[in-house]
């Protein structure tokens, strides 16, 4: 589809992304939510968030039902 439309109709879409190789990410499920804080006075309205690595996005994960990777282990090694 080429052309505008309207960021809600991305609400709910999959995506890949771009560590999804890794072993750490085989049930990770990746799609796109509102999220009221972001919006696009403050650049183009789209944010990648990473539940695993943040106070904000953790409970965005909670309210969304959102998978929470985190990629390090106790060793702070990439798993």
């Amino acid at each position: 589809r080429s052309g505008t439309i309207k960021g809600k109709e991305l609400v709910g879409l999959t995506y890949c992304g771009p560590f999804d190789d890794l072993p750490a990410q085989a049930n990770v499920r990746r799609r796109t939510i509102a999220w009221d804080i972001i919006s696009e006075e403050e650049g183009t309205g789209i944010v990648h968030i990473a539940p695993g690595c943040g106070a904000e996005d953790f409970e965005l994960s909670k309210t969304e039902n959102l998978d929470v990777l985190v990629p390090i282990d106790d060793n702070e090694s990439v798993v």
